[in-house]
């Protein structure tokens, strides 16, 4: 059941990302100075927002799939040695 969560929450990550963004667009556009200059401004915090929030997210769905590949009893785990 965890699994189907952490998939869900990785594609939803991209959309949570986008909504973000449009958000800190629109914050810029509604505020009070307007223009161009803060939808710009807007949008660049959104996408830093976005950036945080969404890659930390996404690093702990990427550590979800490598933790259920490690306990998963099929999986081979491969060791680079080193060649002499």
């Amino acid at each position: 059941m965890n699994r189907i969560f952490s998939e869900t929450l990785s594609v939803l990550n991209a959309t949570i990302g986008f909504l973000i963004i449009a958000t800190g667009a629109y914050f810029g556009y509604k505020s009070p100075f307007g223009g161009t200059t803060s939808i710009i401004i807007g949008t660049v915090v959104g996408v830093i927002i976005a950036a945080v929030t969404c890659g930390i997210v996404s690093l702990l769905v990427l550590i979800e799939g490598h933790l259920a590949k490690l306990t998963s009893p099929n999986t081979e785990i491969k060791r680079n040695e080193p060649r002499f």
